[in-house]
This record gives C-alpha cells, sequence and structure tokens, in this order.
C-alpha cells in the first residue's frame, strides 16, 4: 500500500486509529462522475441530431368569416 507523505501511515492503518479525511478518492470519483456526464451528454445530443425533424402541420384554412374580415381589413387600407 501507498504510505502517507510523511506521516509513514497507509490509508488502512491511519483508518484504523480513527476518522480519515480521504480527500484524494473524492476527487477521483468527482473526476470520473465528470467524466461520464460529459460522455452521456454528447451521446444524447449526438442521437438528438440524427431524429429526423418533424415538418410542421399546414396551416389550417381561413374560415369564411376570418375571410370576409380580411377582405374588409384591405378595403379600409384603401
Amino acid at each position: 500500500m501507498a504510505e502517507a507523505a510523511g506521516t509513514g501511515l497507509s490509508l488502512d492503518k491511519a483508518r484504523e486509529l480513527g476518522p480519515v479525511i480521504a480527500y484524494g478518492a473524492f476527487i477521483t470519483v468527482l473526476i470520473e462522475f465528470l467524466i461520464v456526464a460529459f460522455v452521456m451528454f454528447r451521446v444524447v445530443k449526438a442521437m438528438n441530431a440524427f431524429k429526423k425533424a418533424e415538418p410542421a402541420p399546414p396551416a389550417p384554412e381561413p374560415t369564411a368569416e376570418a375571410k370576409l374580415l380580411m377582405e374588409i381589413r384591405d378595403a379600409l387600407r384603401k
């Protein structure tokens, strides 16, 4: 096992003596999580790029009332 710098104790022996803050292990897990999260983000983004975009539905025909109102509007503009 690796010896702690300057103390002469391994992590297991230090844990036997009392509570130990193993910040190196936390940093390692954090970096691994960030790498996995970034890769998953890129995979999902790539999958979404390959999806076909659905075309927008065509605009519905204006009703007879709407056509009449447009004609009145156009006549008033003149």
